[in-house]
């Protein structure tokens, strides 16, 4: 059958088919132009309409404070206007935002806020993929390099790749916060510290000084590393449990970065191998920069370049980790961003719907969050709890924008996400 040729009527009738299903594509793509042009253009005049609006907001807050109202008048609306702030800082989500500082740096002036949910959800998994494939090289090269092989050049192409890790790691958390992922401010600040550590690493030379203080890092390199990946094993499965109950964004990632959001009884067991880790951290810190000085190793600046980060890096560490595991079982109010699900990127801009703190046995964890998704509103943002007055203050202030992005988006023919719903 396979030496058989084709008739000459078989031939035209598919180049035929051919030719309209071209036809066809060439159509749908005029139009998809079309309406590419129009989102575009209404992108623009709903995002220069959403700045106006946020400085008209500032204008009124200082109004208010310059009035002559009762304090108690002020109050409330300079309350309101807060609340105001914050669902017109949340539309920022639906717009496109350009890079910045040192993302921009790397990558120059260019979109990283991904607005379809897929994208977002993609661009996480990846991350955490790339996390979690990193442990496992971590633990392995540190090993093998600190008990079984000490050659001096294999060190170094380690250490090298370590500083691509953490300049990949930097970059992408960059843009995942961008994107709705809740990363501590400290974690930038401790991925940086490790990126000029593994600099330092590189450029040291091989001397009696490397020598002596070379297993003792592989040692801890290895010991730090099993625990990290215990932690982030014990935060996957309870990031799964609750993004289920639509407690936390979608968008978390499940590691230390996140660890106030998802701090649980086994990380509890865990928190005493993390405070000993730091503390081997700060020891062999320590004993670099005792090196430096009882050695007189002045030209081996690396000593006490490597020796003052590990201080640091241990000292931020255990404070971190401390008041997050006494934030997580003291109750105390933590304010929770809007959350970035499907939902609130193609259900409505939620002009009436905020969220209100609440005394929690976990930060992050919102009362008003406890509902499954399949009992969720239209909007992943909880109704509001304030004062009748303030709410009409609030309707009063602001054109409805909410029910004008809403019928814009329906007009375009965005689907909202009906699954969820009963």
């Amino acid at each position: 059958m396979s030496g058989v040729k084709p008739s000459k009527d078989f031939v035209e009738m598919h180049y035929k088919a051919l030719l309209e299903e071209q036809e066809e594509c060439e159509k749908e793509l005029v139009h998809y132009r079309q309406v590419l042009k129009e989102y575009h253009q209404l992108q623009e005049s709903i995002d220069q309409k959403c700045q106006k609006h946020r400085k008209q907001l500032e204008a009124t807050k200082k109004l208010i404070k310059n009035s002559d109202m009762l304090e108690s008048e002020k109050a409330e609306k300079l309350n309101a206007i807060s609340e105001l702030k914050t669902v017109s800082n949340s539309w920022r989500s639906l717009f496109p935002c350009e890079s910045k500082g040192f993302l921009a740096y790397f990558i120059g002036t260019a979109n990283v806020r991904m607005l379809k949910p897929s994208e977002r959800l993609n661009y996480k998994m990846e991350y955490n993929v790339f996390r979690q494939n990193y442990s496992y090289i971590f633990i392995f090269f540190n090993f093998v390099l600190g008990f079984l092989f000490n050659y001096h050049l294999l060190d170094i192409l380690w250490f090298g790749w370590n500083v691509t890790f953490y300049l990949a790691v930097s970059l992408r958390e960059r843009i995942l916060r961008v994107n709705g992922s809740h990363i501590r401010g400290w974690w930038k600040i401790h991925h940086m510290c490790c990126l000029f550590f593994c600099c330092g690493l590189v450029a040291w030379f091989d001397s009696p000084q490397y020598q002596e203080m070379r297993q003792s890092l592989y040692a801890v390199g290895v010991y730090t590393g099993v625990v990290q990946f215990l932690q982030a094993k014990y935060q996957m499965s309870r990031l799964y449990t609750l993004v289920s109950l639509g407690k936390v964004s979608e968008m978390d990632v499940p590691n230390r970065d996140s660890t106030p959001l998802h701090w649980s009884i086994n990380m509890t067991l865990l928190l005493p191998f993390l405070l000993f880790g730091y503390f081997l951290q700060f020891y062999l810190g320590f004993k670099m920069c005792m090196l430096y000085i009882t050695r007189q190793a002045y030209k081996e600046w690396n000593l006490i370049f490597i020796g003052a980060i590990f201080i640091f890096l241990s000292i931020g560490n255990t404070f971190a980790t401390t008041i997050t595991f006494v934030k997580s079982h003291g109750g105390k109010k933590v304010n929770y961003a809007i959350e970035w699900t499907s939902q609130f990127l193609y259900g409505g801009s939620g002009i009436t719907e905020r969220l209100t703190p609440s005394p929690i046995s976990s930060p992050g964890l919102n009362h008003h969050h406890s509902r499954t998704p399949s009992s969720a509103s239209s909007s992943s943002i909880p109704p509001s709890s304030s004062s009748s007055s303030s709410s009409d203050f609030v309707t009063s202030l602001i054109p409805h924008h909410s029910s004008q992005l809403s019928s814009q988006e329906s007009s375009r023919g965005i689907k909202i996400d009906s699954k969820k719903k009963n």
